[in-house]
Formats: structure tokens, sequence, C-alpha cells
């Protein structure tokens, strides 16, 4: 998946409770958002990591938005990075790991949880990246 001059967005299409990342380039901005979306909410056009429709990690900087908020979180995350993203419907939480390296529960109480679906989106022409699983 590569980015443009807007937010790109890919959801996968499956109920996946986790993924991994590779990032192949950071661009010049780093502007790559990986998490989970309300499938309801999902559109082709525009930007999807709302913080009202689902959980996202930005990688540029680490910072979270989700339920509303967006708070620090962990590292700018660089090219060559594995990113894991995962989701516990049982517990209703969903964290994510850095090259193999787990960051903790990113998000507690997550709403729609059988109906999230993993998404990635990016912005700048330059940034990709790669699905591993």
């Amino acid at each position: 998946m590569q980015g443009g001059k807007q937010w790109n967005a890919s959801v996968m299409a499956t109920h996946n409770t986790s993924f991994k990342i590779k990032v192949v380039n950071s661009g010049v901005h780093g502007s790559i958002m990986v998490g989970f979306i309300l499938s309801s909410s999902f559109h082709s056009s525009g930007n999807i990591f709302t913080s009202e429709y689902g959980y996202f990690m930005y990688l540029h900087d680490g910072f979270l938005y989700g339920n509303n908020q967006n708070r620090s979180y962990g590292m700018p995350v660089l090219a060559g990075s594995i990113v894991e993203v995962k989701l516990d419907k049982e517990k209703r939480t969903i964290s994510f790991g850095v090259d193999g390296k787990n960051l903790g529960v990113a998000f507690r109480n997550c709403s729609f949880v059988n109906e999230l679906f993993p998404a990635v989106d990016l912005r700048d022409p330059l940034t990709s990246v790669a699905l591993l699983s």
C-alpha cells in the first residue's frame, strides 16, 4: 500500500484480531495510521482515522487516536520497523507492539469490538507499508 497527496485508507475485509505491517518507507512526514475502524464508518473519500470511529496509533509520533481523544503512547516508528496491532475482544482492549516490543494496552473498554476491522491509513506519496500477517 502506498500513500498519496491525501489520506489513503485500506481496510481489511476480515475480522482478524491481530495483524502486522512493515513500514517500507515512512515518507517525508511519516504519516501512517494503523489500528482498527468501525466497519460502518469506512468510506473511500477522505481520511478514516477519526477518533470517533476507530482506534489508531499515528506512527509519526506514537500518539493514539480513539475514544474521541488523542494522547502520547509510544515513540515515532521508522522505516524498516514491524508494527503489530492486537484486539482482545473479551477484554475489549487494543494494544500495539513495535519490533517485537509490546507497548502495552493502548485502548480499554473499546466499543463495538465485533464490528471492528483492521485498517491502515497513509498520507504522503513516498509512504508505503507491507502487510505481513
